[in-house]
């Protein structure tokens, strides 16, 4: 995705934090302009630095209990829970036999303390104008670092920058004083800017690189310069305290101190050599990212956590992934409630009801309900067709035929959301659209969850051939219509709302596809029933197909070609190109696939394709 190319992450974060803010303030939540002089100051110093310290965070009282909570609880040997062996180890056996000691995020979680200073006024004022929109706390660690040699490759003891969202923000808090020889933090201040590390790389190596880069590295130096905007060096540990010596700030604090740091800086932890250090984070992005996947982040229970934070619509968003504010989730009428089983009695209405839709910027106020809204979108021939038939086809059993608007929207984002607009003022019970393009307020609905999105994806440059194919386009338009369709794809993979589904899945596995559609459009079914499914939504592959033959073939050759059915469409590469198979990437010209390649390059490997851009049918065979 973009975000893990740093510069592209940086250009493209405005454009996101726009859509997160749009969406929430369509559920009532609207993000808080800074008030005061100090914290603008600190904005400012945070902004320019990526670095902000918080004096006295915690009291020694506060300390004291956490500490004490830290060490009745069992650790495991990574400065992560989930890179750990899995094995509980007593604080004492840990200090001796490992270098880290971790605990269960549910255990950082229900620590004293630590949630109320990360919901803290102090923080999240902080925190909310860095980002620019209403924060979600994504993740929450605790863990020791023991001053001992049984170490072996420690990657946070390495210069690196983390790439979790396309903006976010850490807090740190020493629970153990923390000084020279206890293992304190070092950041390249100003280095999570891709601006300011260019100038600070300028100012460095005015006079020429250090000599010694020359002796440690074999790359040219010029290609060191390039991987540290790109953010991807493999070892920057080896020539960052080379060139930005006089930007490196080591935080030394006693414990009780806390820091924000925008950690997609340059930084790493110094490994103790006298003392041990505990320390605590709490992460800020943007929504859900790669760390709630990667570490395997459940929301905890907190059985108080209404004694400990406040319990309204902005707290329960800000915590939604990291303490479970809800109870259980019901589903009545595509409108989200949550409902705490602690207070909701039957016939009550409750008052913890934070996600229920408050109007769609500028929909009619007479729109009595929600409707089931379906989008089926993706790339052009990725099945997208095949997903809209089975998401109506679905949609069929709980809903009258003559209840539900569907239809294909087209590829205009006013449009999109002119129609949608229309048939919610029309009082349908369910809307199911098939559309390559979304306007605003269609974007926002996905976004917040109003709606379902089922995106179909295939190797682009498959998509470009047929773009070509379908309606003759040339080469260049063809793929800039696949890229903005890439964009929609990087977007709804950072989303947690949107069902991502690859062609061949769809090819290979259509009755398990559909049934994980059922199941994404909050049906239960049974196997016949998804079996009925399948093959009504084959047949009418085969009708579409048919029309399909008689309006777009150019010869008898190719009747023969779309007759095979869609194994054509997933078919491997022919070896010939513009011939046999004219919908892969085969029919491109080898100066196209090549070129298609190096620019869709990191789409490719997040789907998983080839990246060579030397094409089969290329290589000239004896």
């Amino acid at each position: 995705m973009l975000k893990f190319n740093f510069i592209e992450r940086e250009l493209n974060a405005p454009h996101f934090i726009e859509i997160v803010s749009q969406a929430l303030a369509a559920i009532g939540l609207k993000h808080r302009k800074q008030k005061g002089t100090d914290p603008s100051e600190q904005q400012d110093q945070l902004n320019q630095t990526g670095l902000l310290g918080l004096e006295n965070l915690v009291g020694q009282k506060e300390l004291d209990e956490i500490k004490s909570y830290f060490l009745s609880k069992p650790c495991f040997n990574s400065s992560v829970y989930i890179q750990s062996d899995g094995t509980p180890r007593p604080f004492k056996q840990a200090s001796n036999e490992y270098a880290f000691g971790s605990y269960k995020f549910a255990d950082v979680v229900q620590a004293p303390d630590l949630l109320e200073i990360a919901n803290s006024p102090r923080v999240l004022e902080i925190v909310e104008h860095y980002l620019g929109c209403v924060p979600t706390l994504y993740s929450m660690n605790a863990w020791w670092s023991f001053p001992n040699n049984i170490r072996g490759f420690a990657p946070t003891e390495r210069f690196h920058r983390d790439t979790d969202d396309y903006k976010f923000v850490t807090l740190f808090i020493y629970l153990t004083n923390v000084e020279k020889g206890s293992g304190p933090y070092q950041f390249v201040k100003g280095s999570h800017k891709a601006s300011m590390l260019l100038e600070k790389l300028s100012k460095s190596c005015l006079d020429g690189p250090p000599p010694t880069l020359f002796l440690n590295h074999l790359e040219p130096y010029e290609e060191i310069l390039k991987e540290f905007l790109k953010g991807i060096y493999n070892d920057f540990n080896g020539v960052v305290p080379a060139i930005f010596e006089p930007y490196i700030e080591t935080v030394n604090g006693n414990a009780g101190y806390g820091f924000l740091a925008d950690i997609s800086s340059l930084h790493r932890a110094l490994a103790p050599t006298k003392k041990p250090r505990l320390i605590f984070y709490a992460r800020y992005g943007l929504f859900p990212n790669a760390i709630t996947i990667n570490d395997r982040i459940k929301p905890a229970l907190v059985v108080n956590w209404r004694d400990r934070i406040k319990d309204d619509l902005r707290t329960r968003y800000l915590n939604r992934l990291v303490i479970d504010t809800s109870g259980k989730q019901v589903f009545k009428d595509s409108e989200k409630m949550i409902i705490d089983p602690v207070v909701f009695k039957e016939g009550d209405v409750d008052p913890h009801l934070p996600l229920q839709p408050t109007g769609i910027n500028g929909c009619s106020r007479s729109i009595t309900k929600v409707p089931h809204i379906i989008f089926c979108s993706g790339m052009t021939r990725s099945a997208s067709r095949w997903s809209y038939e089975t998401c109506e086809t679905l949609e069929m059993l709980r809903t009258p035929e003559t209840r539900i608007d569907s239809g294909y929207l087209g590829e205009t984002d006013g449009i999109v959301d002119a129609c949608v607009s229309q048939a919610m003022k029309a009082s349908y019970d369910a809307l199911v659209y098939n559309s390559h393009s979304f306007g605003k307020r269609t974007l926002r609905m996905i976004l917040c969850g109003i709606a379902k999105n089922v995106y179909t994806y295939r190797d682009p440059r498959d998509s470009i051939a047929s773009i070509m194919r379908i309606s003759g386009r040339e080469y260049e338009s063809a793929f800039q219509f696949v890229h903005s369709s890439l964009l929609l794809f990087d977007l709804f993979s950072a989303d947690e709302h949107s069902l991502l589904l690859p062609f061949s899945e769809t090819l290979n596995d259509p009755i398990g596809t559909t049934a994980k559609i059922a199941t994404y459009l909050d049906f239960n079914l049974t196997k016949k029933q998804i079996v009925g499914v399948h093959f009504k939504t084959q047949k009418l592959s085969i009708d579409r197909r048919n029309e399909q033959r008689r309006k777009i073939a150019y010869t008898s050759s190719d009747i023969k070609i779309i007759d095979r059915g869609l194994d054509t469409l997933h078919g491997g590469p022919t070896d010939v190109p513009k011939v046999d198979n004219p919908w892969r990437y085969s029919a491109l010209e080898i100066n196209q696939f090549s070129d298609a390649t190096k620019r869709l390059r990191k789409w490719l490997i997040k789907m998983g394709f080839s990246t060579s851009p030397i094409p089969p049918w290329g290589i000239i065979k004896n």
